[in-house]
């Protein structure tokens, strides 16, 4: 089953999208990799921020920031895999765009 489409509007947030001015919608998150340091940033559908720290370099697995109830994990060739606690997985693509969801 594919997740609604939800649209959350911040009139702080003075970024364009394809809804208009302020507009985020939960089917946009993004990742960004700093590089080599610094924490993995998935900035939500609703324009929240999350940053992973501290890699665990056995298991490619980052430590979720408190109160996020998710675990995010890299992946072959630079992807990333988030996955929420129902199982539902949000596949990033290596430039941090959201590929597929999973349930």
């Amino acid at each position: 089953m594919a997740p609604p489409v939800e649209l959350t509007y911040n009139v702080v947030n003075a970024a364009a999208s394809e809804f208009g001015f302020g507009w985020t919608c939960n089917l946009n998150p993004r990742v960004t990799v700093p590089g080599m340091s610094g924490p993995v940033t998935v900035t939500t559908g609703d324009g929240a921020i999350q940053r992973y720290w501290n890699k665990d370099a056995s298991s490619s697995f980052y430590q979720a920031p408190a109160g996020v109830n998710m675990s995010f994990k890299s992946g072959a060739s630079g992807t990333f895999v988030q996955t929420a606690p129902d199982g539902t997985k949000s596949n990033f693509t290596s430039s941090g765009v959201l590929e597929s969801f999973v349930n």
